[in-house]
């Protein structure tokens, strides 16, 4: 036998036997108990523990946010419930905008934009400290939960051990490709093996970003750790799920996976995404490993065998398919042990999952062997020699279609292309002014629509309330500016303060009224909205009744005086002692 035989013979021998013992402890572990969660009083709802969902997104496909928005509001959770859309400086804020709108009559429902990219993590910070629930459950922007998910997670939670609890989570476009379905039973795997047998013993090493329930009291002990991660000097960003779950263990919480807790998420249809987005997770296991190695021997002798069977077990592969393909190509002899002993591993555990799971479909799931030997190992040893690396890879804004229902381009607003160095090296402050110029465009076309009326005041509200603060913060703004009622931007007349924009939207609507039915055109009425955030001024409005009655009758003149194809022109005469 030669070397290379040796070696992968040797290899695979190894990684079968590591493999056996592994894969036949998990199966053992992961088997369902008939313990079932605890009940809570669904009839004092004032003792139920305050639940805070947080949805950070970042240039997410409108029709996908809408559909996670959805499932959140129709939650059976009897006690109170906050939701907080984090919208993570998405260049697509346009297209989003009426999707926030819709819920701007639901109280439960509060949206934060921030100014600029932060990142995932600090996007999920941002609204931690603003809310203030017993509960903090984290849910992506592309998932959808079952309806009774928020009930089972916090009935779990009513253990004072448990800092964190996971749902199952499943791919909502399954169906799409035949990567998709093989995602799918990745997923099915994950969760009910692997987090299945380590909630045994209250271990979970992640609990999935798609779907994750903290405890605030928990969560405010860990945050200034979990904001700063630092991996070789610099600033770690993603992998947030597995170091936020690994701080908990660290300070001594369980950690517990629910089954029941269904979630779907959108998982890559496409081939490149799919080995990005491995990369990343990849990463992310071997910092969060080193972090958590010391865990292991304050827990069960099983979590060790479980990190050796992830680790270990994929490097003896990877050893054993190199030495084989070295064989065959360089002695022309077929390495038929290593062959048949992977097929073998391979049905053995298609097989089970076949059986456990109760669908026949996991036979297929042998396809994934091959990407994992030729795609997956050879990405995995790239990853161990960069990781440093912190580039997400995978944040680019979706490809929506347009009006005519082409894709390759944003909805609203468009991406600059005249100016990008001009852009990009834009100071904080000239970015916010940036986006309040965008969003203004935006919230003028939806006041033009009756039902987005309110929504689009409190989108305007929120994004204003934010600009005077980040400039008071950044000193731009002294104490004489501070006290007056608007700050000046450079496309717009004035952006005004939260109160004011009430004052605006009844100006608006006098202005409407004031128009015959057969002008109330989407153009006229557009137009209007235009004006009324350029010209109006809050304080004179306020002052001097007279002056905004005023200002009312030049905002209808201007409206008819502009050159527009698409403008009614009609004489002021005929309708301007209806003013």
């Amino acid at each position: 036998m030669s070397l290379l035989a040796t070696i992968s013979t040797v290899a695979v021998a190894s990684y079968a036997l590591l493999s056996s013992v592994h894969k036949s402890a998990q199966a053992l572990y992961a088997r369902r108990t008939d313990a079932s969660l605890p009940p809570y009083d669904q009839i004092d709802t004032g003792a139920l523990p305050s639940v805070d969902v947080i949805v950070p997104c970042f240039n997410e496909d409108p029709r996908t946010l809408a559909a996670c928005l959805k499932s959140i509001a129709s939650q059976d959770y009897p006690g109170r419930l906050q939701v907080y859309v984090v919208d993570d400086g998405s260049a697509n804020v346009g297209a989003v905008a009426p999707v926030h709108a819709s819920y701007a009559y639901d109280p439960r429902f509060s949206v934060i934009l921030l100014p600029s990219n932060v990142g995932k993590r600090k996007a999920q910070i941002a609204a931690i400290r603003r809310s203030f629930g017993d509960l903090v459950l984290n849910v992506d922007s592309d998932t959808e939960i079952a309806s009774d998910v928020v009930s089972k997670l916090v009935r779990k939670m009513q253990d004072p051990a448990v800092g964190a609890a996971m749902g199952q989570l499943t791919a909502s476009n399954r169906n799409h490709s035949w990567l998709t379905r093989l995602i799918d039973m990745e997923y099915w795997l994950a969760c009910n093996e692997e987090r299945a047998a380590q909630t045994r013993f209250g271990a979970v090493m992640c609990c999935c970003g798609p779907c994750a329930m903290y405890r605030r009291s928990a969560l405010m002990l860990l945050l200034d750790q979990y904001e700063t991660q630092f991996f070789r000097g610099k600033p770690s960003d993603f992998g947030e799920d597995r170091h936020l779950t690994i701080l908990m263990l660290k300070v001594g919480f369980r950690t517990e996976y629910v089954p029941d807790a269904i979630a779907a998420t959108v998982v890559p249809d496409k081939l490149l995404p799919y080995l990005r987005q491995q990369l990343r997770w990849a990463r992310s296991t071997y910092r969060d490993t080193l972090l958590g190695l010391h865990l292991l021997p304050g827990l069960d002798r099983y979590l060790t065998l479980d990190v050796l069977g992830q680790n270990l077990g994929p490097l003896l592969l990877a050893i054993s398919s190199i030495a084989a393909l070295a064989q065959l190509a360089l002695t022309g002899s077929v390495p038929w042990w290593t062959g048949m002993t992977i097929v073998a591993m391979t049905m053995i555990r298609c097989s089970v999952a076949a059986v456990r799971a109760g669908e026949l479909r996991f036979l297929g799931f042998s396809l994934h062997t091959p990407i994992n030997i030729f795609l997956l190992l050879p990405m995995k040893a790239y990853t161990l020699c960069t990781l440093s690396n912190s580039d997400w890879l995978s944040r680019r804004p979706p490809d929506l279609p347009d009006e005519h229902g082409r894709h390759g381009k944003f909805l609203y607003p468009a991406p600059t292309t005249d100016k990008p160095k001009e852009i990009v090296c834009m100071s904080r402050i000239q970015h916010l002014e940036h986006r309040i110029a965008l969003q203004l465009e935006v919230v003028a076309q939806l006041i033009c629509q009756d039902k987005f009326a309110l929504g689009a005041v409190k989108l305007l509200d929120e994004l204003t309330s934010q600009l005077v603060a980040a400039k008071l913060e950044l000193g731009a703004i002294g104490e004489a500016s501070a006290s007056r009622r608007t700050v000046p931007a450079e496309k717009y007349g004035g952006l005004f303060y939260p109160e004011d924009l009430r004052i605006l939207a009844k100006l608006f609507d006098e202005a409407v009224a004031a128009l015959p039915p057969d002008c109330r055109t989407i153009a006229n009425r557009t137009q209007i909205a235009k004006l009324v955030l350029a010209r109006g001024t809050t304080s004179e409005l306020k002052s001097d009744p007279n002056h905004g009655a005023c200002v009312l009758g030049d905002l209808i003149d201007h409206t008819f005086n502009a050159s527009s194809s698409n403008q009614i022109e009609v004489p002021p005469s005929t309708w301007r002692n209806s003013a």
